[in-house]
């Protein structure tokens, strides 16, 4: 959806128990964030749920979930990555990773266990990701936990 501040904005379900955005901020916050993001989360979302958003304004796209965010500038995206690893001796993870030009190779969103439900949240999301951003889709299993 775009508004009249040119806030392209897609929520979906609330934030899986076992998932979480990878902030750097303790408080959850990214500098990136613009103040109407805060706002109309703030304003709309009751539920937690994620919201996958863009400014076309000032060319930043980002998540936030509750109160933790991460963006990016859009021009510096290189490429979505989801990579999964299936239970064996450990419970496995799925990992969401945006790569972006001169910043570390960091996860963005990280599930500390592995399920087929949790594989497919995260495939939804990157499907909005990869629509709100044109750039590479990556999905590597992993194989197994040992």
């Amino acid at each position: 959806m775009l508004d009249g501040n040119a806030l392209i904005w897609q929520a979906i379900t609330p934030l899986p128990v076992s998932v979480r955005l990878n902030f750097i901020d303790p408080t959850g916050s990214c500098a990136l964030t613009p103040p109407e993001v805060r706002e109309r989360y703030r304003d709309l979302i009751s539920n937690s749920a994620v919201v996958v958003w863009k400014s076309t304004s000032n060319g930043i796209c980002g998540l936030r979930a509750g109160v933790d965010e991460v963006a990016w500038m859009v021009a510096a995206i290189e490429g979505i990555e989801l990579y999964f690893q299936r239970p064996a001796k450990g419970l496995g993870c799925v990992v969401l990773r945006v790569r972006a030009k001169d910043m570390p190779a960091e996860w963005a969103v990280l599930a500390s266990r592995f399920d087929d439900g949790l594989l497919i949240w995260f495939r939804d999301l990157c499907k909005l990701l990869s629509e709100m951003i044109p750039c590479q889709l990556i999905e590597k299993d992993e194989g197994y936990d040992v």
